[in-house]
């Protein structure tokens, strides 16, 4: 147990680094100048881009989370892509097909591309506009991923705060009055 917490902090360090901060200030910059913010990720993946994705829709209205249900990708809710719009693909080693190709797709569209990956050699990195660095561990913790999209939205929150947290607060009254919260 105390390894693995080491481990993590190990991690969180090495995201410590000026070129790590100066690369998540321009993803943060392609996200606000996208027309439409498309999130993905898969397998192991899925959770921090289902945060991020989350995360992102309580900033913005233009935020769709890509998901599959039993081995279909739902296509129809990015066929419509466009230059202007942004994906951020999350994936590590073993990256998924599903999400390599829909990848490929934002890629052939002139889209920019923010990848969230462990590697800059990486399929995602490849073909990104933008790479966010983020160091795992041997079973894929998501604990420097979880960590660098905090930082995103961070960064992003730096602009336009009071819109922002206008929007949240609206988004809170609301969820009050259908009773979501205890």
């Amino acid at each position: 147990m105390v390894s693995t917490i080491a481990e993590n902090m190990s991690l969180l360090e090495a995201l410590c680094q000026p070129q790590t901060l100066q690369a998540v200030y321009r993803a943060a910059d392609l996200l606000r100048k996208a027309k439409k913010i498309y999130v993905i990720g898969n397998g192991s993946s899925y959770s921090i881009s289902y945060m991020l994705g989350f995360m992102l829709s309580r900033m913005y209205s233009n935020v769709q989370l890509l998901e599959r249900s039993a081995d279909v990708m739902h296509i129809s809710n990015f066929c419509d892509a466009q230059k202007e719009d942004c994906l951020i693909a999350v994936g590590y080693s073993r990256y998924t097909k599903a999400t390599f190709d829909t990848l490929s797709f934002f890629h052939e569209k002139g889209c920019s591309i923010i990848a969230i990956t462990d590697s800059v050699s990486s399929p995602l990195a490849l073909m990104a506009s933008e790479v966010l660095i983020a160091p795992r561990d041997s079973y894929f913790g998501p604990v420097s991923a979880t960590a660098l999209c905090s930082c995103l939205i961070a960064a992003l929150a730096q602009h336009d705060a009071s819109q922002m947290l206008g929007r949240m607060e609206m988004q809170d009254a609301l969820a009050e009055s259908y009773g979501l919260y205890l």
